[in-house]
């Protein structure tokens, strides 16, 4: 697992590819992770991804809430880590971390799942 801090930011290069594992035949179908099932979003819908959404990430088998500070229009986001981590990472709440499109599990706008 590989994290380098750049400009009070991390980018990680172990976070999980939530579409290498499973592409669901179309989206919005449950896709089998492990022991459950998760519904990733379509890229489509991510490309609504606004400053403030939450977005749940993955490193290893811990899941990570985040806050959207920044999103570049395109797949990459910038977002603080908002919730406890099970397990040991180089960040911690409150510290930026840097990922994309594909890292994204789910997605809650105004407190709730929207894609």
């Amino acid at each position: 697992m590989t994290c380098i801090k750049e400009n009070d930011v991390f980018i990680c290069d172990d976070l999980i590819d939530v579409w290498s594992f499973s592409i669901p035949q179309s989206y919005g179908d449950p896709v089998p992770y492990g022991n459950y099932m998760i519904d990733p979003p379509s890229p489509m819908d991510l490309k609504k991804i606004e400053t403030g959404d939450l977005i749940k990430i993955s490193r290893g088998i811990d899941k990570i809430w985040t806050t959207v500070v920044e999103y570049d229009g395109c797949e990459t986001i910038v977002a603080t880590v908002t919730d406890s981590l099970d397990l040991d990472h180089p960040f911690g709440i409150g510290d930026k971390i840097q990922y994309q499109f594909r890292n994204v599990y789910e997605v809650v706008k105004n407190g709730q799942r929207t894609f």
